[in-house]
């Protein structure tokens, strides 16, 4: 499927997906999901309402995990750790022997305000770090299976260089530029199976947003590809459409080769990254004087 018109292609709804890919649960409640939204992914609007932030993805990425049972699987872009658990959730659910490795810029032990259901089923919020809310609030089972990794997401390649395991799932929620998500896909795909199925968030026409671009004109010539319509109910956390897509959903063995992070190409990339973030840092810095 050759998306090179970005207004040439079909959306299928993700629990449509769900059931494509994981017939056996495609009827299922998702109330072990929910309470590891309710931890991980309550957001809070200007207005003080509370919100369960794209509560769909966790079905889905439990359901393709559960599908394609992968061994080594990477996300980048942690945020407070909704895929991140759901993921394992479904490796500990499906008797999968792997690990999952999350890697995100902000460090784990810093603290911020966290958005949560307590246990007497209350919206709270607690200046707290990922490392104490995990420990503290998720189960120690999902959480030995999970290693976070601090650092640049397009670094990935560096992180995990002492890894022997290629991966086999890539999940990709972090700079949402062209730029951005190129790189990581570069980075990623450099320490990827042969048959590793990429998973990209925010598939979107938003303005900034770069992911549909990389997919559409230098991915989708490789791999086939699903785009899903993640069936929000609620806008809070949106502007325009939110779609995910995921390249190679069936795991099949992919000979194609990509720029490397040791060429020219992805160092120009780096660099222009680099400008980019200055220039926005200086437009902040002259914005509060």
């Amino acid at each position: 499927m050759s998306l090179n018109d970005a207004n040439n292609f079909g959306a299928i709804k993700v629990q449509e997906f769900i059931s494509e890919v994981f017939p056996e649960h495609s009827g299922r409640d998702w109330s072990d999901l929910t309470e590891i939204a309710k931890l991980t992914a309550l957001r809070q609007e200007k207005n003080g309402q509370f919100y369960i932030s794209n509560f769909w993805r966790g079905p889905m990425l439990y359901s393709l995990v559960r599908a394609i049972k992968p061994r080594r699987i990477l996300e980048l872009g942690t945020g407070r750790g909704y895929g991140a658990f759901c993921m394992a959730k479904a490796m500990e659910d499906g008797g999968i022997d792997g690990k999952l490795f999350t890697v995100d810029r902000t460090p784990s032990n810093k603290a911020y305000d966290w958005a949560y259901v307590d246990a007497s089923g209350e919206n709270t919020i607690e200046n707290i770090s990922l490392d104490q809310f995990w420990k503290r609030h998720l189960p120690e089972s999902l959480n030995a299976r999970i290693e976070f990794k601090q650092g640049d997401t397009a670094a990935s390649h560096e992180l995990l260089s002492n890894e022997k395991e290629a991966v086999d799932l890539v999940f990709i929620d972090s700079d949402h530029t062209y730029n951005g998500v190129t790189l990581d896909f570069f980075s990623t795909h450099s320490i990827a199976a042969s048959n590793a199925v990429f998973v990209f968030d925010d598939y979107s026409a938003a303005r900034g947003y770069g992911i549909r671009k990389l997919i559409n004109e230098e991915l989708s010539d490789f791999y086939s590809l699903k785009v899903i319509d993640m069936e929000l109910t609620e806008a809070h956390d949106i502007a325009v459409d939110h779609m995910m897509a995921v390249c190679n959903v069936e795991a099949t063995e992919v000979n194609a080769e990509f720029t490397s992070p040791s060429d020219l190409r992805f160092k120009y990339l780096l660099a222009r990254r680099w400008l980019r973030r200055q220039a926005i840092s200086l437009v902040r810095l002259l914005r509060r004087r």
